[in-house]
């Protein structure tokens, strides 16, 4: 059953000494909730199985030894029991989600873009100033983060028997375990499709005119992949990649098509290649340092629930900054995006058709129990490097096609690369470049009612380079501090934006960070913010949806002149979670 639940809040109207009433609808769902604020086991369901069952197993074993402790032989033959239940192991992923809420001093910057001028404008904390001051106190500021930040919990694959897992649970409240059934890495030739060659599907994204031949090939930028094994050598540029670890399980024909896609649609990015689940420990340290990840795989999991795979991602780009791009999976339309594609602060990818902008008939749509909207954009796939040589290992084959959800999330992250070597403010800022792919989704999927468990309107739409290169308006801000920072008494932040033309047609999104351990342990986000656009004094667009760490409009503005932005906390129900909130507004057309 649905109802509407109103807010008050209070909002200062252009300058006259005297509060207005804001009055905006916020659906809520109420038997959604009830199921949200379930806190989950911290032992799998699987996994407790496994443990009542040794417990309860009285199993022994008898063997029988002719040599004593110390190995010295006996006359007689010694026999005792063994149990063998207490020895049994189960292949298990361990998961700490706790999070550290680094101190953070508060901050609030600007950048805008003028297409015309081909100019920048920048502002820190009220000051202005040029690019080159506003990247070196953000460096400064990025350098303090590190120096007090703790050594990263990565997941850990473990084989335990059943009193090691309990004591795992016991020791440790912020522990969850679950069942490890491997990582599934989908999509090479997936089904009967027509493929492009890829500076086909470039050219449609704008790439090429809008990136490349601008002088932007996402140089300056390290994006890593996690794989299942290593690249052969003769396909990669070996001037702009490098093996992170070495090879234990070989080659991967499923990361030949990721290292591809990734070269071919950035061209000087640095592509970090790891042959296992990773979370780069210190990204800054790298010669290029990794702003992006790209992950093209997902845990084999049977329940929809968010869990502790999805809040280590939360953690790791809530703690260190780093974008991620996960697919949603290719498991067709009424299947649960994947895990950690569910997390909060990743985006999730779909995979539309270059040929009609329509969604294959495999990708994953359906949001899991923690209702935020999955997936954040659509992107293209159906790669066709003509010119590659076919392999063929154990895994499968490459043939020179790659596609599935598994080709649109490499490919989703080359473009965000190549916006962070345009903009370089960008960088560390997963909420604002977020914000920034939403904004910039401006071509719509061909069969939006594909995704038909959207909250409210949202409907992730196909990133284009056009706009978020050539607009002439093109706006982004950020705050970040302590939760008692940026927002005023009223939980509010408001500001206006200039040059507003009447007719035209804006995006205007925000997008803020969440630390996995508190939506682990209540399936919630911890704050709940909205976003309003006035413009004199009318309502001309407002986005409140309860479950998205994202809120998006797209209007068309009825005056020209300026429109006033108002982003509201609702509800914050963690004093320690950090402001880690990002904006942007483009002008479409």
């Amino acid at each position: 059953m649905m109802n509407n639940k109103m807010i008050t809040a209070l909002v200062l109207a252009g300058g006259v000494a005297s509060w207005a009433q804001l009055l905006y609808e916020k659906p809520v769902d109420e038997k959604v909730d009830r199921v949200s604020l379930e806190r989950p086991s911290r032992m799998g369901e699987s996994v407790k199985k496994f443990v009542d069952t040794q417990k309860a197993s009285k199993k022994v074993k008898k063997v029988s030894v002719k040599s004593d402790l110390l190995g010295r032989s006996r006359n007689s033959t010694l026999t005792y029991e063994v149990d063998v239940a207490s020895q049994q192991k189960m292949k298990v992923l361990v998961n700490d989600v706790m999070v550290e809420h680094a101190s953070l001093e508060t901050e609030s910057g600007s950048f805008d873009y003028s297409a015309s001028a081909d100019s920048k404008n920048y502002e820190l904390n009220g000051v202005k100033m040029s690019e080159s001051q506003f990247q070196k106190k953000a460096d400064n500021s990025r350098k303090k983060l590190r120096k007090n930040r703790r050594k990263f919990k990565a997941p850990r694959v473990e084989y335990m028997t059943a009193s090691e897992i309990e004591q795992e649970i016991s020791s440790n409240e912020n522990v969850y375990v679950s069942e490890y059934k491997g990582v599934k890495y989908d999509g090479l030739d997936f089904g009967e499709d027509t493929y492009l060659e890829d500076f086909y599907i470039r050219t449609k994204s704008g790439i090429d005119t809008y990136a490349w031949n601008k002088g932007y090939y996402g140089q300056g930028v390290g994006i890593y992949y996690s794989e299942g094994g290593c690249v052969p050598d003769n396909y990669v540029n070996h001037n702009y990649f490098t093996q992170m670890n070495n090879c234990p399980n070989g080659v991967s024909s499923h990361a030949i098509g990721v290292a591809r896609v990734l070269q071919s649609s950035t061209g000087e990015s640095h592509i970090y290649g790891s042959a296992e689940v990773i979370y780069p420990e210190d990204p800054d340290k790298y010669p290029v340092p990794i702003y992006i990840g790209s992950q093209s795989w997902g845990y084999v999991y049977d329940y929809p629930y968010y869990c502790s795979a999805d809040a280590i991602m939360d953690n790791y780009i809530y703690e260190y900054g780093v974008a991620q791009f996960v697919a949603a999976g290719n498991d067709y339309r009424y299947s649960y995006v994947s895990t950690p594609a569910r997390s909060m602060n990743a985006v999730a990818v779909g995979a539309v058709s270059p040929i009609d902008y329509k969604y294959m008939v495999y990708s994953s749509s359906r949001n899991g129990y923690a209702h935020n909207d999955k997936p954040e954009v659509a992107n293209f796939t159906n790669f066709y490097f003509r010119r590659d040589l076919h392999y063929s290992d154990e895994n499968g084959s490459y043939n020179g096609r790659f596609n599935g959800t598994s080709a649109a999330t490499p490919y989703t992250a080359g473009m965000a690369a190549l916006l962070l070597s345009k903009y370089p403010s960008l960088k560390w800022h997963p909420e604002m470049l977020k914000a920034v792919m939403l904004v910039g989704s401006t071509r719509d999927v061909g069969n939006t009612d594909y995704d038909y468990d959207g909250i409210g309107t949202f409907k992730a739409g196909i990133p284009m380079l056009d706009r978020l290169t050539t607009s002439p308006l093109f706006k982004n801000r950020y705050w970040y501090g302590a939760n008692n920072t940026n927002f005023d008494k009223n939980g509010r932040i408001s500001f206006t934006e200039s040059n507003i033309q009447k007719g035209k047609r804006y995006r205007a999104a925000i997008s803020w960070l969440s630390s996995g351990e508190y939506v682990m342990n209540n399936q919630r986000l911890p704050q709940d913010i909205d976003l309003v656009i006035r413009q004199n004094g009318t309502i001309i667009a407002s986005s409140a949806s309860s479950y998205n760490p994202f809120e998006l409009v797209d209007f068309v503005a009825p005056n020209s002149g300026e429109i006033e932005v108002v982003i509201t906390r609702y509800r914050n129900s963690s004093a320690s979670e950090n402001v880690k909130l990002g904006f942007s507004i483009l002008q479409v057309d």
